[in-house]
């Protein structure tokens, strides 16, 4: 009725703060879909406030991502999720993204984030500073053995259905979420090693491919 009011008086701009926060997750999917169809209908301009990741998914043709009252990035959704340009932004649209130097030596070439080696495959010369982006579902589990394992612990387990995101520890304080197919045969505290076919990126040059998006995802 709120809504129905104020498009009565056929404003420039329709300022809305969260307007599906108080919605069931159940309807709000639905609602997202009626209200852009009756924006675009209207040629309404809007200028929403939302904390969720779907609200700007679906409502969005421009965003813009405010971390502490600073905005740090604007563009369309899909600008925003394949090229986040820090950590805020990355972990907002569900990215692993981390951040570190190119290191090659006799035992191979890896990023360096802080003081744990991972091994990677890149052309990027000795030293360079560097970002490695990937989404869950990119990462898989793999032999121990394989020589561009990553190993890590299980730290946290969350069950969606078809499939589960564990979060991985690969050292202290540095976590990576990897999709894997439910049931995980991993509890807990278990080893793992992870496999992330993911070129490293120098920092002034970010870009991956975008991954594809579904409601509830």
């Amino acid at each position: 009725m709120a809504l129905a009011r104020a498009l009565m008086l056929q404003p420039q701009l329709l300022l809305l703060d969260e307007p599906f926060a108080a919605l069931d997750p159940q309807m709000r999917p639905t609602v997202r879909r009626s209200l852009r169809q009756i924006f675009r209908t209207l040629r309404q301009t809007v200028l929403m406030v939302t904390h969720d990741l779907w609200d700007a998914a679906m409502m969005g043709d421009r965003v813009f991502v405010m971390e502490n009252g600073r905005l740090v990035q604007s563009g369309s959704w899909e600008e925003v999720i394949t090229n986040p340009q820090c950590q805020f932004v990355a972990e907002f649209v569900g990215l692993n993204r981390l951040v570190g130097t190119i290191v090659k030596n006799e035992r191979g070439v890896f990023l360096q984030v802080g003081t744990t080696l991972l091994p990677v495959e890149t052309e990027l010369p000795d030293g360079t500073p560097a970002t490695l982006q990937f989404f869950p579902s990119q990462a898989h589990l793999t032999n121990e053995e394989h020589p561009m394992a990553w190993r890590g612990q299980v730290e946290e387990a969350i069950y969606l259905g078809e499939r589960e995101q564990l979060l991985v520890a690969l050292a202290e304080e540095l976590m990576v979420r990897v999709d894997v197919p439910a049931p995980c045969p991993y509890g807990i505290g278990a080893p793992v090693a992870l496999l992330v076919p993911v070129a490293p990126q120098p920092l002034d040059s970010l870009t991956i491919a975008p991954e594809a998006k579904g409601e509830g995802g």
